[in-house]
């Protein structure tokens, strides 16, 4: 599988030092991208992600698969020793990666602008009032995402991060909220109302000016990613 692939790779060659695919050094996205030509068809491999409606395609995927390497980087290093003992944490050595490469990796996870992005989201899932299955980014970067990659609307994607694979609600007061806010989005009056305030502010369905897209997908909550998080 190419995602599959992909993220391999990227365990095995690309320090996870960066706050996301977008920042890694070019260096590296043109390595993985010869290694994955000498594997894969990337023309049939695009045009099958473009039939999946997934906006973005091969970097899309590329963004998620290094947030979710990442990820498995930081259980690793909190499991070594983490930031209470950086001295074992770095004594150690993951398998399959370059040593020089996990050192980088812990330095990028005791950069301050990490720290308190990843203390903020920790904070932001003590606060909810229930679940929902978005994986261990927030429910806004989340639902920016299904809007964005693949095609979906707001609401499809609140009722989608809220139910389980039988469709399910995770909680009665979220079913709630779902019924409530779809009854508003079928009043036209209020939808022209939310059109042309998103239309003020210079957002809606294309990009936010004040949004970081650059770390969309980091993973920087330090809970377990739930059964939301599936492979590409």
């Amino acid at each position: 599988m190419f995602s599959r692939e992909a993220g391999l790779y990227m365990w095995r060659s690309i320090p996870f030092d960066k706050s996301g695919w977008d920042n890694v050094e070019q260096h590296y996205k043109d390595a993985l991208m010869n290694h994955l030509r000498e594997n894969f068809n990337i023309d049939e491999v695009e045009r099958d992600y473009e039939a999946k409606n997934l906006t973005g395609g091969i970097r899309t995927v590329l963004m998620k698969r290094y947030s979710d390497r990442k990820y498995e980087a930081k259980k690793l290093f909190k499991s070594k020793g983490g930031y209470n003992d950086l001295e074992s944490a770095r004594a150690f050595h993951p398998k399959d990666m370059p040593y020089d490469n996990w050192l980088r990796t812990i330095e990028g996870f005791r950069e301050a602008k990490y720290i308190k992005r990843s203390e903020a989201n920790t904070l932001v899932r003590e606060k909810q009032q229930f679940p929902y299955r978005g994986g261990t980014s927030s429910y806004g970067s989340t639902a920016y995402k299904n809007v964005m990659f693949y095609d979906m609307d707001w609401v499809p994607t609140y009722a989608k991060t809220h139910t389980d694979n039988q469709g399910n609600w995770v909680d009665p007061v979220a079913e709630q909220n779902y019924d409530f806010v779809n009854s508003l989005f079928q009043t036209p009056s209020f939808f022209n109302q939310l059109n042309n305030y998103l239309a003020s502010q210079g957002k809606g369905k294309g990009k936010s000016k004040g949004y970081d897209s650059d770390n969309l997908f980091d993973n920087e909550s330090d809970d377990e990613p739930n059964d939301n998080d599936d492979d590409e």
